[in-house]
Order: structure tokens, then sequence, then C-alpha cells
């Protein structure tokens, strides 16, 4: 069951407080972000939690935004999070995007 939708404004929150942590840190952030923890198959078969994986589909990964978006899939936002990096692949941002665009 999905809870009623989250308030627009709170993925804005998530947004300007990963932004701006990682103006604080930008290693711990990137790193933090960049990071995907190994995962079963019944993690990836979840509802919510996004999950990458290789192309047999057997070895699966999961990150924080994975987390995260789950969370606000959860709560009925259309929008999710997303790391916005530069043309060598450095993280410099994050920012909402809208679910089917």
């Amino acid at each position: 069951m999905i809870a009623k939708p989250l308030e627009l404004a709170a993925v804005d929150h998530f947004v300007d407080i990963l932004t701006k942590s990682l103006d604080k840190d930008h290693l711990a952030i990137s790193s933090l972000v960049a990071f995907r923890a190994p995962c079963n198959t019944v993690l990836a078969d979840d509802e919510y939690v996004q999950v990458r994986a290789d192309e047999d589909g057997e070895n699966c990964r999961v990150g924080i935004l994975g987390i995260i978006n789950a969370f606000l899939i959860k709560t009925g936002s259309n929008r999710l999070l997303a790391s916005v990096h530069d043309e060598d692949g450095k993280i410099i941002g994050f920012s909402s995007i809208v679910l089917g665009d």
C-alpha cells in the first residue's frame, strides 16, 4: 500500500541536504553516493528499492540513492533524487527528476 504523497518540498530538502553536504565534504559524500554494496536477490526483487544488476542479473548492488528513492516512491512521490556529474564523471550536485520524463 502506497502512503499519502510526500510533499514536494521534502524532495527539495533531500536535494538541499545532499548538495550542502557535498559542498562541506566532497570526498565523503561522493564516495558514499558512488558506493554500491553487494545485495541478495530478495532485496533486488523489492518493490521499491532500486538496485543495479549485471547483465546476467546475478550480481546485484545497492546504493544510498536507491534506498532514499525507495522511500520517495513508497510515500507516493513522483520525483526521485539523482546525482549530477560533470563531463569527467565527478559529482557536482544533486537534483530531482520527475518519474516518466
